[in-house]
């Protein structure tokens, strides 16, 4: 599907490629998310961490339903649907993907999250994920910052404009886990060298991005066993769970949980631009 400079592909499980001037954006295609690597507290006394993988969250594989996609007017539009669950067990969730693309090139994602059985536990996220090719390490974002925020972890986080490197998010945590999260943002920019960006745009969304994926994370027992990947894995998501305290304290308070009862949709969109001919401003301009 060509838009302008732009040329963006689907597949089964959401966006899957991402050129731009004839440079692929994207190592690795949108995919839904539910995982997060577990952070001490996930593992504390009340074993959440181990109730998500009995749920199956970090291996979930997708069964689709729906994938079709019709001109419009002004561009393009993409209805993606598939269900997710374990091969052995009921399904867990259906996630529904609308995308639209228009003439200049902006994907915009509407996606809705419904539970296909009573899920008793707390979630750790409800987002996406995707790869951003290796170079693009300059990282300006609007939300909170300059330090990790999370749900319940986020008041000494100030809200504002911010700019560091990838690896300057990573926190280095003796034990490998879920880190580097930023809470409350409008929008998150990966930039190359030579002024080549990648914008997500949202509504108090939060991200990370790391030289790591969750499951580099989740299988490291020390920060010298974690190996290092050129892409950027760059996770956005509508919700994400709390942290707590019950390594050594109480689980998160049950204001602060991330329960799906029903179904919930956020709504996303995604830019490739030239800092040298438009600036991120303009770009999250462009794509109201």
């Amino acid at each position: 599907m060509t838009a302008g400079d732009t040329v963006v592909t689907f597949d089964r499980e959401g966006l899957r490629s991402y050129v731009y001037q004839g440079v692929e954006m994207l190592s690795a295609g949108l995919k839904a998310n539910f995982w997060r690597a577990p952070t001490d507290n996930d593992n504390g006394f009340a074993g959440i961490a181990h109730k998500w993988e009995r749920m199956g969250l970090s291996r979930l594989l997708c069964r689709n339903e729906v994938l079709d996609g019709k001109r419009t007017e002004k561009g393009a539009e993409v209805l993606i649907s598939g269900i997710y669950g374990q091969k052995t067990t009921p399904p867990l969730f259906r996630v529904a993907q609308k995308y639209t693309v228009t003439g200049d090139g902006a994907v915009a994602l509407e996606i809705t999250y419904e539970p296909l059985r009573n899920i008793d536990e707390y979630l750790p996220r409800l987002g996406v994920r995707m790869a951003v090719r290796e170079g693009f390490e300059r990282l300006i974002w609007q939300g909170r910052g300059l330090m990790e925020s999370y749900p319940d972890k986020k008041t000494a986080a100030l809200k504002g404009r911010w700019e560091c490197s990838v690896d300057d998010t990573h926190e280095p945590y003796v034990r490998p886990q879920e880190n580097g999260a930023h809470e409350d943002c409008s929008f998150a920019v990966l930039a190359d060298n030579r002024g080549m960006a990648w914008m997500v745009k949202g509504d108090a969304f939060s991200f990370s991005a790391h030289h790591y994926t969750p499951e580099m994370l989740t299988d490291a027992q020390h920060t010298y066993e974690l190996g290092r990947e050129e892409n950027i894995t760059l996770l956005v998501d509508g919700a994400m769970g709390p942290l707590g305290s019950n390594s050594c304290g109480p689980e998160p308070e049950k204001k602060n949980r991330l329960y799906l009862k029903q179904p919930v949709s956020f709504r996303f969109a995604f830019l490739a631009f030239d800092l040298q001919n438009l600036s991120v401003d303009g770009a999250y301009d462009a794509l109201k």
